[in-house]
C-alpha cells in the first residue's frame, strides 16, 4: 500500500463497496487477528474519510483499551532525524484526543504516523492532513 496508484485503487474499491448499500450500511472489524502470530485488527484507513455526522457507533467498546508498550528508543537504523516525531511521543489530535505514537514512516512525499488513541485504538494518519501536536511530558 505504499504506491499512490495502489492506494487510490484501494480507495476506489472501498467507495464502490460502500455505495452498494441501498438503505443502511453496517461496518465492522475484528479487534484481534491471528496472522503470523497475535495482532490487533485495524479498520480500513478509508473509514476516516466518512463524515463524522454520517456515522453512528453501535456496540462500541465500553472501556478504553490500554496503551501499548513501546520500546524506550528505536534501534539506531530505524531513527530518521528528518521525521517530525519519534516513536513513543505523546500526541494530541483534535477529534480523538491524546495518543501514543507507535510507528512513523515515509510513504512517498507523505509521512504516515500510526497513533494508538485510548478512545478509538490505532489510527494511521497522514501528517499532511492530520494536525497532530506533540504533548510535552
Amino acid at each position: 500500500m505504499g504506491d499512490r496508484e495502489e492506494l487510490e485503487e484501494e480507495r476506489r474499491l472501498c467507495y464502490v463497496g460502500l455505495t452498494r448499500a441501498r438503505a443502511q450500511l453496517f461496518l465492522s472489524h475484528a479487534l484481534h487477528r491471528r496472522i503470523q502470530g497475535y495482532g490487533v485488527g485495524e479498520p480500513s484507513r478509508f473509514l476516516l474519510e466518512i463524515p463524522e455526522e454520517e456515522v453512528v457507533l453501535l456496540n462500541g467498546r465500553a472501556s478504553a483499551p490500554r496503551m501499548p508498550a513501546v520500546p524506550a528508543a528505536p534501534a539506531p537504523a530505524e531513527v530518521d532525524e528528518d521525521l517530525p516525531f519519534q516513536v513513543g511521543a505523546r500526541l494530541r489530535h483534535a477529534r480523538w484526543g491524546e495518543g501514543l505514537l507507535v510507528g512513523i514512516q515515509r510513504e512517498g512525499e507523505d509521512v504516515i504516523a500510526t497513533v494508538h488513541f485510548a478512545s478509538v485504538g490505532r489510527k494511521r494518519l497522514s501528517l499532511q492532513y492530520a494536525h497532530l501536536e506533540e504533548i510535552e511530558s
